[in-house]
């Protein structure tokens, strides 16, 4: 497949930089597409235009902030929220860097004021321990935004809140108290039949 003149790098740069500061919606997409900068293909330049396109059609499209959002008012009362996801990587034909994708949102009084989509920093050896990385990184920066508010003088008193998508973490709970459970009832088997 033909690659042609498309300035890919610098195309990428530019949609790096929108979504930074405008467009968080598009970090996702973004950050797939700048895994591929080194050796893109056709589907690769198709999958820019695709997003430049989109970002064309909404550019009347802007983030509204305002002092509490009732949705997230509902949620807490905390000045903060972060909220964190992940995606294992365990495609090895695919990448064999086995980096999981991190998702990353920060709220501050209702809006959305810090977002990130990319890989981890960390090789995570199981869907728990990528959402725990998840985790790990939003509390970073949660705390940095804490700090950035007391010294701003509007320090939060109460706790910031972290929703997580821990269904790895709760399941495998599950699962190792239901295995406790069976080997505590072979023993008691055990002991019975002696």
């Amino acid at each position: 497949e033909m690659r042609g003149n498309w300035p890919y790098r610098e195309t990428q740069g530019e949609l790096n930089w929108l979504v930074q500061g405008t467009c968080p919606n598009y970090a996702f997409s973004i950050s797939q597409t700048a895994s591929h900068q080194n050796n893109w293909r056709l589907v690769h330049k198709q999958a820019q235009q695709r997003i430049l396109r989109h970002m064309s059609s909404t550019v009347e499209s802007k983030l509204i902030y305002r002092r509490q959002d009732k949705k997230m008012q509902t949620l807490t009362a905390s000045k903060l929220v972060t909220m964190t996801d992940s995606s294992h990587a365990t495609n090895l034909k695919h990448d064999a860097r086995l980096r999981s994708q991190t998702g990353i949102l920060l709220f501050m009084y209702g809006n959305l004021v810090y977002w990130k989509s990319g890989r981890q920093d960390r090789v995570a050896t199981s869907p728990q321990h990528a959402e725990v990385n998840a985790a790990d990184e939003g509390v970073r920066e949660m705390i940095w935004e804490r700090l950035l508010l007391e010294d701003l003088g509007h320090a939060e008193t109460g706790p910031s809140v972290v929703w997580w998508d821990n269904k790895g973490v709760i399941d495998n709970t599950l699962r190792t108290r239901t295995e406790a459970q069976h080997q505590q009832t072979l023993g008691r088997q055990a002991d019975v039949q002696k």
